[in-house]
């Protein structure tokens, strides 16, 4: 949801962001679907709740773009933007299966959201608290329940 706007010599404003809070079921398939103006790319990162950037660069993003194959000069993925399953790059046409969080060790489940749709199913526990983020936009944030 959201977008940017930008006021020359004044501000840029971006206003970016997932919704924050869902529930879903165990073995659910989840759509995320883009609501943005500018139709930029996106992650969906899970992580540790303790693993949230608080700023904007972090050891983070630099794990999690690393496994996602994307190029530090100019931040760009390769084509069929990865999915990153339990740390590991999936194949293109892999689907993301939610039930790992990244750590300092391991990057976790993460897949990059191509303008459009993305799904993925959640395979992680009942009970579980999934946190997730965008590691371009590190202030998109929010949180998915399992039932």
């Amino acid at each position: 949801m959201g977008g940017t706007k930008i006021e020359p010599g004044k501000f840029l404003k971006n206003d970016l962001r997932f919704k924050p809070v869902a529930t879903v079921k165990r073995g659910a398939t989840v759509t995320l679907r883009d609501k943005g103006e500018q139709g930029e790319p996106h992650t969906i990162s899970f992580v540790e709740q303790r693993y949230l950037p608080r700023k904007f660069s972090s050891a983070v993003e630099g794990q999690l773009l690393k496994a996602h194959q994307v190029d530090p000069d100019n931040e760009e993925a390769p084509p069929g933007s990865p999915v990153v399953d339990d740390g590991v790059a999936v194949p293109e046409g892999g689907t993301l299966e939610v039930d790992t969080m990244f750590t300092p060790t391991r990057p976790g489940d993460s897949a990059f959201i191509a303008p459009g749709r993305r799904k993925f199913k959640v395979t992680a526990a009942k009970g579980s608290k999934l946190f997730f983020y965008c590691a371009l936009h590190p202030w998109m944030q929010g949180k998915l329940s399992v039932e």
